[in-house]
This record gives C-alpha cells, structure tokens and sequence, in this order.
C-alpha cells in the first residue's frame, strides 16, 4: 500500500510540474497531495473521500486535515485536463500505436426514481445502453484505452449522445499514425476521412451488414479481437465502483466516475 501510495503522489505531483501549475502560498495541501488523497478514496475506500482523508492523516502521510468543504473546493478546481493527464502519463510505458475506443453507461439513479434525480433533469441524460439492452439515466463515459486496457483519454456526456457523435468531441491526442479500434456505433465515413486527413489517425469501426464499405473477414475479426480488452477493463472499472454513486451536483457526479477511472489505471499500472 504504501509503495502505490507513493507512486501515485510521484504521478501527480510530475504531471502538476509538467503542466507548471503553481500552488498558492498560503496552501496547507498541495495539488499533488490532493489528487493522491482523492484517488486513494476511489481505489480503497469506495469513493469516500472523508475516510481517505482520515487515514491519510492519522497515518501521517498528509500533515493537515483539511475540512469538507475546503477540500472539496480544491479538489473541483483541478481541471479534467489534469487527470488526463495523468492517464497519459501512466500510459507511456505500454504506449504503442494501437488503441481501442468505447463507452459505458453510469447511470445518476435507477430509472424508477429519475422524477426524483436532482443531479440531472433533462431528457438528454435518457440513454440506452444496447449491451445490457436496457435504458438509464445517467451519462456515458467515452474511453480510448491501448490494447492491453491502459486508459489514455476519457470525456463524459449526457446519456442520449450517440457514439458517433460524442467522438467527434474527444481531443484524440495519440501518436501519429495510430489506429483506433471501435464496434459498430461508430461507423461514421467522412469523420473517419478528416481524423485520418488531419490528425493522421485511422478510426477502424466493426462494419454494419448494410454498410457499403465492408471490412475483410480478417480485419474483421481482428477489430473484434483487439477491442475484447476495453470490454474487460469496463467491467473491471465498474467494478471498483460502488452501486450508486453519491454526490451532490452533477460536476461532483461527473468528478467521481473520472476519479473511479485514474483509480482503475493506477491499479493496471503497478
């Protein structure tokens, strides 16, 4: 424990110096101490950041225990940019030029109690969700991972967004040349035509039965190969995560399935 725990400090706190982000002066935590507690919540203590805090503390890893609300507010005012980076970072060492592309439902409560959800209220958060064949409410946590399930990217939206179309809202910074394996819901030519004109990226969907440019069998079945891993990092990722998230608003909501993602990379990781 205490060597992960070291290693996930290391890990913030190279990421905060890469990115130049300075902590205030009058700071009692720094960023880097922050992150590391946040994460210790989502990997060993279901989310519960109070009770991360408090063996932090007693534990003398951290040297104050802020309250709350305090850490709460500082916790916020890391920018996803950051945690995206720090997948990145844990990435490098399995980095090739290989990558899968999928998302997964969270759902903000179950659908028998949506009239009541005070996180999210409008329809676009109503999804469907065609592996389980069964609607929710909630938001989909679009993912790219390499071919061994290493997280690299993630972005969230609301439930009812396609797959297709929450692609083209990912910032896709992989190396040049990579290709990016993906099901069905992806089919989408002329984006696959500019990522591959602009970005020098191959997006490589599972084709239609209706689609007019089909795939060999072969690459066909190396697609469905390749992406096999992403589905079990998914479940890996839900796993970890407790049967229903707590939070206040849907920032925090929204926070806490990135934190549950960073938790899952550092366990692949070391």
């Amino acid at each position: 424990m205490l060597n992960k725990l070291v290693d996930i400090y290391c890990t913030c706190y190279d990421v905060i110096h890469q990115l130049r982000i300075k902590d205030d002066i009058q700071s009692k935590l720094t960023k880097a101490e922050i992150m590391t507690v946040a994460i210790i919540a989502h990997l060993r203590f279901g989310g519960n950041i109070e009770a991360a805090k408090e063996f932090m503390f007693c534990h003398k890893h951290i040297k104050f225990n802020l309250s709350k609300g305090r850490f709460n507010k500082r916790l916020h005012a890391i920018k996803n940019d950051v945690w995206n980076m720090v997948l990145k970072q844990l990435a490098r060492k399995n980095l090739t030029n290989e990558f899968a592309i999928d998302s997964f439902p969270v759902p903000a409560c179950r659908n028998i109690r949506v009239n009541r959800c005070r996180i999210y209220k409008t329809k676009n958060y109503y999804g469907f969700c065609a592996s389980k064949d069964e609607y929710f409410f909630g938001v989909k946590t679009m993912v790219i991972t390499t071919t061994t399930g290493q997280p690299v990217e993630l972005k969230i939206f609301p439930g009812s967004f396609h797959d297709a179309k929450s692609a083209k809202h990912l910032p896709f910074n992989l190396p040049k040349g990579s290709k990016i394996y993906a099901d069905k819901a992806f089919n989408d030519y002329r984006y696959e035509e500019k990522l591959a004109r602009e970005n020098k990226l191959f997006l490589m969907p599972q084709r239609k039965s209706s689609s007019k440019r089909k795939n060999s069998e072969f690459v066909d079945w190396m697609i469905k190969k390749k992406r096999k891993i992403i589905e079990t990092a998914f479940s890996q990722i839900t796993k970890i995560m407790p049967r229903s998230i707590h939070a206040i608003t849907a920032k925090g909501f929204e926070l806490k399935i990135m934190l549950f993602v960073v938790a899952f990379a550092f366990n692949a990781s070391f």
